[in-house]
């Protein structure tokens, strides 16, 4: 049986980069996306169900990748007649992230997508930075969405994969300014006349 621990488990000993974050988003929507192509709704995606790989166990186990993020706990999941944006509102099972305002019915594509965002929330809180990225937070709570209580399909937040779409071009958008600031930062040094 291979060995999966917490996510938080693979930050380096400091806290993760905005473009890390992104990135370790980027695998959480990536499954999401592929669950929700095979018709597929976790219905409980939390901290405790997204486990990662470390690198050091991953060489025990040819099946893992170190580093890798890995979607656990399908008791609550369900294969749906429709797929995204094509689903209406079902009756949501227990789950260990509580609804918005108490609704008991939730299009269950947009439910897994609400509790992405708190998984990702839940990893910055414990990435322990002292300024977490606005970019970071502006994606989460485009991701929770306001809730309107959607009887059909969902339109109070982005399907996964609309959500990937996006995060791709803010991980684009970050690794740019990260380029044109070590430019701009090696452009000065340069600048810097030494007295002889």
């Amino acid at each position: 049986m291979p060995f999966l621990g917490s996510v938080t488990g693979l930050r380096p000993a400091r806290p993760w980069t905005t473009y890390e974050l992104l990135s370790l988003f980027q695998q959480l929507l990536e499954g999401i996306e592929f669950l929700h192509a095979l018709q597929i709704a976790h219905l409980d995606l939390c901290p405790g169900n997204i486990l990662a790989a470390h690198p050091e166990h991953a060489r025990f186990h040819d099946r893992l990748v170190g580093g890798k993020l890995y979607i656990i706990d399908f008791d609550s999941s369900r294969q749906l007649s429709r797929g995204p944006g094509k689903q209406p509102s079902i009756a949501l099972p227990p789950t260990q992230i509580d609804p918005p305002d108490g609704l008991k019915h939730f299009d269950p594509y947009s439910w897994d997508v609400y509790c992405a965002a708190h998984v990702m929330d839940y990893i910055i809180r414990m990435n322990c930075a002292e300024h977490t990225s606005g970019i970071l937070l502006c994606y989460m709570q485009w991701l929770m969405g306001r809730e309107r209580g959607c009887q059909g399909v969902c339109e109070c937040r982005p399907t996964a994969h609309k959500a990937l779409q996006m995060l791709t071009l803010l991980k684009t958008l970050v690794y740019t300014l990260g380029i044109l600031t070590h430019l701009r930062c090696a452009r000065k040094a340069s600048d810097v006349r030494i007295p002889v």
